[in-house]
């Protein structure tokens, strides 16, 4: 199988060379069942990225362990310190190097390419160019690149790329299959074993739900999204388990797949957005806890091992099941972009007494107010001007309805200044 892989894919990876899809595409290539290509242009591009994200990355982190985790990184227990932001850029540079420098890696050639046809592309906008962004020169430069390597080796050449323009651009072109994902290609590329059609009817008649209801349900949850809050209760309501690919092994064979989670948790937390943290006190004033049935949908790429035996009829069917190299840490992170729905159960408010509120606007401004009207009512710092309200008088610094006021001075002090 040739294999081209856009920029966008080494992205999605996490320019992970040693774990995941890129290492089983190493795997792949190591075997000799798939040589990868690739160009100087998506290289140099890749190499761009990776020099950004990493940084951001470092950036972050370095950030953290400086200002959030002094009490850990006092302790000798815990070896944590900062990271050399160029160290770790060239050691994931080094490692791309190193997966290119693979025996069965072949850089092709951006040349010759037909300028005429390139320009005629363009002003025609065909894709990649969907609309006349100069960016687009270097995607149409490599799509032509791989078009006339197809021709010169007259052979099928897989291409994944999640941008939709990248892979238009291929349409109609009998030696060229674009896909969205690299597990896409190694679905095409396992395709023809014989367990595959046993493997998708099994997943689509729920034969893995119980296994993956027990395997997902020992997760915990992480709600962190909330500044307090706790979980009651959760359970796992339906599994949509989709096959990415499946590759043989000695036991049977593993199956990479694709599971969507629908949860519902008991969630109590306190609402920040009616609850009061004064400053100056150093606590919270009002606390509202709000208490949530959430229902949410994650999404979770999971691979299973599954022994594979032959019953006296000579039809497959399993014989055992185990996750394959599971995370480091079973947690189902819940947030705003996971959540599909949710109904409010019950809320506890509380409030300190004594609390002073805007007599205007109604905002909490806790035990001490800076700004006061003419009766001595508390203001916020927003009402605090000429408005529909008053006016603020420069002398006493009062607020005053607009009648009460002469020639922009309340009427005490009008008479003092003039």
């Amino acid at each position: 199988m040739l294999l081209y892989l856009d920029t966008n894919a080494y992205i999605a990876s996490r320019y992970r060379f040693s774990d995941g899809n890129l290492a089983k595409l190493k795997e792949l290539i190591l075997l000799g069942e798939v040589v990868l290509l690739y160009s100087s242009a998506t290289k140099g591009e890749v190499e761009e990225h990776i020099r950004k994200d990493v940084k951001a990355a470092i950036t972050g982190y370095n950030r953290t362990v400086r200002k959030e985790m002094l009490s850990l990184t006092a302790l000798e227990k815990y070896s944590m310190s900062e990271i050399s932001e160029d160290e770790a850029i060239n050691d994931v540079l080094g490692a791309f190097d190193d997966f290119l420098g693979l025996e069965g890696v072949k850089c092709i050639s951006l040349n010759p390419i037909n300028a005429e046809e390139l320009m005629e592309d363009y002003f025609e906008q065909r894709p990649p160019f969907e609309t006349k962004k100069p960016y687009e020169f270097k995607d149409a430069i490599v799509i032509k690149a791989i078009k006339a390597f197809q021709k010169s080796q007259d052979e099928k050449i897989y291409v994944v790329s999640d941008d939709e323009g990248f892979r238009k651009a291929f349409d109609g072109n009998d030696g060229i299959v674009a896909v969205k994902y690299l597990t896409n290609a190694f679905s095409i590329h396992y395709n023809n074993k014989e367990y595959i059609k046993f493997v998708e009817s099994a997943i689509a008649d729920g034969e893995l739900d119980s296994f993956l209801s027990d395997y997902f349900g020992n997760y915990e949850v992480d709600r962190s999204y909330y500044g307090e809050w706790e979980l009651n209760d959760k359970e796992i309501i339906e599994l949509e388990t989709y096959l990415l690919y499946a590759e043989p092994n000695k036991k049977g064979c593993i199956m990479h797949l694709s599971v969507d989670v629908y949860i519902d948790v008991d969630i109590t937390h306190r609402d920040e957005d009616t609850s009061f943290y004064d400053r100056e006190e150093g606590r919270y004033l009002i606390e509202n806890y709000v208490q949530w049935n959430e229902h949410h949908r994650v999404t979770i790429e999971v691979s299973v091992e599954c022994g594979l035996v032959k019953d006296e009829d000579g039809t497959l069917c399993f014989d055992g099941m185990s996750v394959v190299k599971e995370p480091n840490h079973l947690v189902l992170d819940l947030d705003e972009d996971t959540m599909i729905g949710w109904d409010e159960i019950d809320s506890d408010y509380r409030e300190e007494p004594d609390i002073l509120y805007c007599s205007e606007c109604g905002k909490v401004l806790g035990y001490r107010a800076d700004y006061f009207d003419y009766k001595g009512n508390p203001l916020c710092d927003h009402c605090m001007q000429t408005n529909s309200k008053g006016e603020v008088c420069p002398g006493c610094g009062l607020k005053y309805p607009a009648e009460f006021m002469i020639n922009g001075f309340c009427e005490k002090c009008s008479e003092k200044y003039d």
